[in-house]
């Protein structure tokens, strides 16, 4: 992707949409769009503000959330930090962001 990724983008819910995955990279689409169905799909909503709601899938396949926050650093990089500090930051590289679309690298660490 050329060029930063302005933070307001990356604000919202976003799916995992497995079943458009490529070799490295991860694909997501906004609450809005019509996924088709699925035994669990990992999710997690951006505050503006720096929040993060992570949803993991459970046991049950429902989704298990966990609370935490969000930054956009240098290179596109998004890193999630869960509440607590037991777990490390999930660190991505964002490809590109569109409002129906966001594509990250696979995880960067």
């Amino acid at each position: 992707m050329s060029g930063d990724v302005a933070r307001p983008a990356l604000a919202g819910r976003w799916y995992h949409s497995h079943e458009e995955d490529t070799e490295g990279r991860t694909v997501f689409r906004p609450e809005s769009y019509p996924l088709p169905p699925s035994r669990g799909r990992r999710s997690f909503e951006l505050h503006p503000d720096g929040k993060l709601i992570d949803y993991k899938i459970g046991a049950d396949d429902r989704p298990a959330a966990s609370r935490g926050s969000w930054r956009l650093g240098d290179g596109n990089t998004l890193e999630f930090t869960p509440d607590g500090g037991d777990a490390p930051a999930t660190v991505m590289q964002v490809d590109s962001v569109t409002p129906e679309k966001l594509v990250v690298k696979r995880h960067v660490s």
